[in-house]
């Protein structure tokens, strides 16, 4: 119970500071990470494939998962609503006052920190996913030749415009096949 509870108060507030998108709840998903040990960085970097990969938000995605891997079923439920509460709250509240506050100085100055501190969060993602993709495997620091090499390879691939022109879905199967067959070689 202990558990859930806690499970609802992480997710509520990942829910409610994680401004700028399903990318942006991914530093507050490494630092609970940190504190709670309910899963593990790598874990984590395999959580952000799986829901960028399936249907739906990927903060959404990833909540259920996570809460699923954390408490089953009731887990995965809590950590869905209780990251999504703070959503709806939100625009509920802008929706009355939004009308009002367009043109206001202070209301545009708010959104204009906002922005650069969501780019600066999603940054320290990608770094961080880099490095524990690249760099890390069980806490220990080796590198993941196969890795790079998929990763500039896959990065080559979308620079070619007949690749950049697949729909999004055949390209993520293409690049699960090749993870396979990357992966199956080792």
């Amino acid at each position: 119970m202990m558990t859930l509870m806690q499970l609802g108060a992480e997710f509520f507030c990942i829910g409610l500071f994680s401004i700028g998108g399903g990318m942006a709840t991914v530093p507050f998903l490494m630092s609970l990470s940190e504190r709670t040990s309910w899963f593990s960085l790598q874990e984590l970097s395999n959580v952000i494939a799986i829901a960028e990969a399936t249907p739906g938000p990927i903060g959404v995605n990833m909540s259920t998962y996570l809460g699923y891997h954390i408490a089953g079923i009731p887990g995965a439920v809590l950590a869905t609503l209780f990251l999504t509460l703070p959503s709806f709250i939100i625009i509920f509240l802008l929706a009355q006052l939004i009308g009002k506050l367009r043109g206001n100085q202070t209301f545009e100055s708010v959104f204009y920190g906002l922005r650069p501190a969501s780019v600066g969060l999603i940054s320290s993602v990608l770094l961080s996913l880099c490095i524990a993709t690249f760099f890390t495997q069980n806490g220990s620091i080796m590198i993941h030749w196969k890795s790079i090499a998929l990763f500039l390879f896959i990065s080559m691939c979308l620079l070619l415009p007949k690749v950049r022109r697949l729909p999004i879905p055949i390209f993520l199967l293409l690049a699960v096949i090749t993870g396979i067959i990357f992966h199956l070689g080792s």
